[in-house]
């Protein structure tokens, strides 16, 4: 059944965040993962893992490939690492959940993340997308006139809004299996009362595959890992739908289009689609562009498509989300204002 004939129609706006998103509230971007990581016991007590942290680049992602791919190292080990990493996002979890950063978490989620919903009246459902694996939406985005929902997931603690942190990431999930996955999907864009979705794309923190496999969407062998699970093979199905109908706007916060699967979406998007990109980043306009195209030399970090990416730039805006609010208000400032006019465009 195509897009056209179904109850719902994917909202004219899109947002995908990535790291940068939660930052301001003290969420850790690359480099501060792999010093949380580093800190961590569990590596202390291996001095292998140890080693291999403080040799190459410190990508921790590569790290995660070198140690869950490698036969060289013991199941014992791998296991320490992956704990390492979980304890690594729990401490990030209890900073982005701490008194200090609520009132303004709240409102961003209230003035900010609140805009992409959809009109229910209009059969509209609204998407953010993430590639984060944090517990940011779902503490702070409370389920007002916009009901959110994970597909696939309930659980009575999330979307309440300044949430106090009485679940955490040690509550782990198990993913639903294929005919599970097969159930919600056919269930989808069907007649509901939810016009607001939240679709992790990487999964999360405190999921475990369907499976039983106690593994993360982290390192250089992503794709694999999402075709194998069905929860996360139906996420990136929807991530290239929403794109099917043009006239689309995708915003996008705080990723550093290092992905492959992420960049090949939105590039093919704009280019069969229309799709109109929008990104936000603290970014000088000069030192994005040079992030993006390809530069030819040593120690470079090429994107991939980021010419295609570039080319395809509609709007673009430095600054931080925070900037959009105002101060502990779930009322938006004047540049606030002035980004969502500029959508209309």
């Amino acid at each position: 059944m195509s897009i056209g004939q179904r109850w719902f129609q994917p909202g004219r706006d899109v947002l995908l965040t990535g790291a940068g998103f939660t930052h301001p509230f003290r969420g850790y971007l690359a480099t501060e993962m792999w010093a949380a990581i580093f800190n961590q016991a569990e590596i202390r007590r291996h001095d292998k893992l140890r080693k291999c942290m403080i040799q190459g680049d410190l990508n921790f992602e590569t790290i995660y490939d070198m140690i869950m791919e490698s036969p060289e190292y013991e199941p014992r080990e791998k296991a320490a690492f992956l704990n390492a990493l979980r304890n690594a996002y729990r401490q990030m979890d209890e900073i982005i959940s701490d008194q200090a950063n609520r009132v303004s978490a709240f409102a961003v989620c209230q003035s900010f993340v609140s805009r992409f919903a959809s009109s229910l009246q209009q059969q509209e459902r609204g998407f953010i997308f993430t590639l984060n694996q944090d517990l940011f939406i779902e503490r702070y985005y409370s389920n007002g006139n916009s009901l959110m929902k994970i597909p696939g997931l309930e659980s009575p603690g999330w979307f309440r809004g300044n949430s106090s942190g009485e679940w955490d990431v040690r509550a782990i999930i198990t993913l639903p299996g294929v005919e599970a996955v097969k159930k919600a999907e056919d269930a989808f864009w069907g007649k509901s009362s939810i016009n607001f979705v939240y679709i992790k794309l990487h999964g999360s923190c405190n999921w475990k595959s369907y499976d039983g496999t106690d593994r993360m969407v982290i390192g250089h062998h992503k794709t694999r890992i999402i075709e194998s699970e069905p929860l996360l093979k139906w996420y990136l199905s929807l991530f290239k739908e929403v794109f099917q109908k043009g006239s689309r706007n995708l915003v996008v916060i705080g990723y550093g289009f290092r992905d492959p699967h992420i960049n090949d979406i939105i590039a093919d998007a704009i280019r069969d689609r229309g799709l109109k990109l929008h990104v936000v980043s603290p970014l000088q306009p000069r030192e994005f562009k040079d992030m993006l195209m390809s530069v030819h030399g040593t120690n470079v970090h090429m994107i991939p498509r980021g010419d295609e990416l570039w080319d395809g730039l509609t709007g673009y805006y430095r600054a931080s989300v925070t900037e959009f609010f105002k101060t502990g208000q779930s009322q938006p400032t004047a540049q606030g204002e002035a980004f969502f006019g500029s959508l209309k465009n």
